[in-house]
């Protein structure tokens, strides 16, 4: 699994820690900007740029934020959403529609909230079943 670890500046010794645990490469987050190469990866961590967001945060994303001083934010559906369509299968038919959308009750599923199609889209307007 290829993590990316968004760290504002260098790297202090907890976070590259974490990394480590984690196996997570670490970037500059400062160093991204909009237009930049999007690197593929399965997952993120720490203060990832938004269109990074939608690989879904790591598991440990509450640990990278601690990390950055702050208060740990309960994660926005926004978020949640994102996160659960990094879970989707793209082998499993009943997780998409015939169109390559995510199938609505997949995610709900995986979230364990009512959601619409709505709020998937506006979370990863451009997210489609690899074919």
């Amino acid at each position: 699994m290829k993590v990316l670890y968004f760290i504002a500046g260098p790297a202090d010794k907890q976070q590259k820690q974490l990394a480590k645990e984690t196996g997570a490469l670490i970037r500059d987050s400062l160093a991204w900007h909009s237009g930049d190469y999007i690197e593929q990866c399965d997952a993120v961590l720490g203060e990832a740029p938004k269109p990074y967001q939608q690989f879904g945060f790591h598991e440990k994303q509450p640990e990278a934020l601690a990390l950055l001083g702050g208060e740990v934010a309960e994660p926005s559906l926004h978020e949640l959403i994102l996160n659960a369509l990094s879970q989707l299968d793209q082998a499993n038919d009943a997780h998409w529609t015939h169109a390559g959308l995510p199938n609505v009750k997949a995610v709900e599923s995986i979230l364990g909230l009512d959601i619409t199609r709505a709020d998937i889209s506006a979370a990863a307007p451009e997210f489609r079943r690899e074919v």
